[in-house]
């Protein structure tokens, strides 16, 4: 299994063979189970193996006690096997009701398990728990998060003061007219009420958010086999949906430095000079000086021990990296443009080349990418040689116009069905050309690097403008 599993983590296959335990021990019991025909002196007949994929068959096998048992040693085995996915915390626990195991899942994949989908014509539509309760004879239960409920703040109301005002004036063929005025103000004593209350310490401020809940998945089942059985195909379903979530972290080489940052800048200012009128091009896409690096690996870190996870496993290997780099300093020389496609006219990403003084810089980017991919926190295919590029232009940075922000809310309603996850924004590429014809080899300097991180995207550090680091080893 595991040498077939292409395209899923090494965790996803090790879901597969425990629950292939759990089954294999349950038909194993089933297929040696003495059958009598009513007879007490008729000789015992086991289960004949072809019948295994009829269900009807299996069901009548093993009475309620053997099947019980074997669950419970299947269950023991899954234990034994360890859970490595990082995806769910869950002991199996026995009391008065049965069996209870509750998960931990972070709350992206919770959209997947309570997604209606249909399966085959005719089929009812039914959300990935419930099939998964039907198969296993369990009950799942999602907790989702409660939602933040704004409570309004009170209005003081006052009452108007209304005051009238008689005019008499002279109409047509000189008869007299009266008028009256009629005017509303708040009185001074309301008003001073008023702003007394809103001023006042005793108004009760809305009330805090409710803290998250600890397991938000909750198995309940007669028999401890059939609740690591449900317990397993959740994992293997949460392993799968794992490729289709965008990226939460990376590990990252920082160049956010002197001389890089200020010849960055500078380049940024002749691009927003001299280059706004080639095709596509906007200042937005142009990325921070304050931003550029190296990208080592991209992570999906969904959950607070996989990101632990991941940091402790960087801070491990920082004794392997110094043997690497044979605790040498290393230098890299930022020069020449390069883009990621064949056509120039149609261009998305486009980056600064690097030349590292040595090899050894390269050789600890795929050691790291090695040892990340063994702990299931990259999939097989990104387990890859990192190719040392420093991003400078990214059209996945364009600020959307009003029309492509319609474009896109179509597109993401088209793709609603996949459980709400964030669909790729519309990309507009850029013409080039001129660029590349003016700066092809523009030099950005040369520098020493100081560390390597696992970086957070999607937010800033106020003090550096850089991602904000979940860890960080230093370099020599």
């Amino acid at each position: 299994i595991q040498s077939h599993m292409d395209g899923q983590s090494a965790a996803a296959a090790a879901a597969a063979i425990r629950l292939i335990k759990v089954c294999g021990r349950t038909y194993r019991k089933a297929a040696t189970t003495q059958r009598t025909d009513g007879n007490s002196g008729a000789s015992p007949q086991p289960a004949p193996w072809a019948d295994f994929d009829d269900e009807p068959a299996c069901a009548a096998g093993p009475p309620p006690q053997e099947e019980e048992e074997g669950e419970a040693a299947a269950a023991v085995d899954a234990r034994e096997a360890g859970d490595d996915s990082g995806l769910t915390c869950a002991e199996v626990t026995s009391g008065a009701g049965g069996f209870t195991c509750a998960l931990a899942v972070p709350e992206v994949y919770l959209k997947f398990l309570d997604t209606r989908e249909r399966r085959g014509a005719g089929a009812a539509a039914a959300t990935a728990a419930a099939r998964i309760e039907q198969e296993t004879r369990t009950s799942v239960a999602l907790l989702f998060a409660p939602k933040k409920i704004a409570v309004p703040v009170p209005v003081p109301v006052t009452v108007p003061q209304t005051q009238h005002t008689q005019l008499e004036t002279q109409g047509q063929q000189g008869k007299k007219l009266h008028i009256t005025i009629t005017s509303r103000s708040p009185p001074p004593a309301a008003a001073a009420a008023a702003a007394a209350v809103a001023a006042s310490p005793t108004t009760p401020p809305p009330p805090a958010e409710a803290p998250k809940p600890t397991h938000n998945v909750i198995i309940k089942g007669q028999t401890e086999g059939s609740v690591v059985a449900a317990k397993t195909r959740i994992e293997m379903l949460l392993g799968s949906i794992t490729p289709k979530l965008p990226y939460t972290h990376f590990i990252s080489i920082p160049l956010n430095f002197e001389p890089f940052s200020s010849n960055i800048a500078g380049f940024a200012k002749e691009l927003n000079a001299n280059f706004m009128t080639c095709r596509g091009m906007d200042p937005s896409i142009i990325c921070s000086p304050n931003s550029i690096h190296l990208t080592v690996a991209m992570l999906r870190l969904y959950s607070d021990f996989l990101v632990e996870k991941a940091a402790a496993l960087l801070r491990e290997l920082a004794p392997r990296v110094y043997d690497l780099l044979n605790t040498r300093s290393q230098v890299v020389r930022l020069e020449g443009l390069e883009y990621m496609n064949d056509d120039p006219s149609e261009v998305d990403v486009m980056f600064v080349k690097v030349f590292p003084v040595n090899d050894r810089l390269s050789a600890v980017c795929d050691f790291l990418v090695e040892k990340f991919y063994e702990a299931a926190l990259v999939l097989p295919q990104e387990r890859e040689k990192v190719k040392l590029h420093a991003t400078l232009i990214n059209t996945r940075f364009r600020e959307l116009t009003e029309d492509s922000a319609i474009r896109q809310q179509v597109k993401d309603a088209r793709h609603a069905h996949n459980g709400g996850v964030a669909q790729r924004r519309e990309r507009i590429t850029f013409d080039a050309r001129p660029l590349l014809a003016k700066h092809s080899g523009h030099s950005f300097g040369e520098a020493r690097i100081g560390r390597i991180e696992i970086s957070k995207r999607g937010a800033t550090d106020p003090n550096t403008q850089y991602w904000p680091a979940a860890a960080f080893i230093n370099l020599p």
